[in-house]
């Protein structure tokens, strides 16, 4: 065994890295709970608050369709004028008789070293899209 200050160093060094470890867990719970909050805000078509669940910054990125919407502003023009004007006409919030409905799942989420940055890719999200008056079998001619 080694002295008692070497002993207090070594435990000192284990704790501030057990310390990183809980802070990183943290942090990706964090992520992850915001990716979810995204997926409900999605789904209830609040697409204002969708586009507060990212970042205001140069690498902030949303891959769509083949596009890439760059930047905070970028965000805001697919989710406030894509999805709000094209999906919802224009209605904001729930619309009688549309579903959505999104799984969220299989998320890869990556803190920075620095623990300042996070990266959260989908490997799969499922989106179930639909309104009883254009897709249901059952109504009524």
């Amino acid at each position: 065994m080694g002295s008692i200050d070497q002993r207090i160093v070594e435990l000192e060094q284990k704790v501030a890295s057990l310390t990183k470890e809980v802070q990183k867990g943290a942090d990706i719970e964090s992520v992850r709970r915001i990716f979810h909050i995204y997926g409900y805000y999605f789904d209830k078509s609040l697409y204002r608050h969708v586009s507060g669940c990212f970042a205001d910054h140069p690498e902030t990125k949303v891959y769509w369709l083949g596009g890439i919407w760059k930047g905070l502003e970028g965000v805001q023009r697919i989710y406030m004028k894509s999805f709000a004007d094209g999906l919802t006409a224009g209605h904001w919030g729930p619309s009688y008789g549309l579903l959505l409905d999104h799984m969220m799942m299989q998320d890869v989420i990556t803190i920075s070293e620095d623990g300042t940055r996070a990266k959260v890719r989908k490997g799969f999200s499922l989106l179930t899209l639909g309104t009883p008056s254009r897709f249901s079998p059952m109504r009524s001619a």
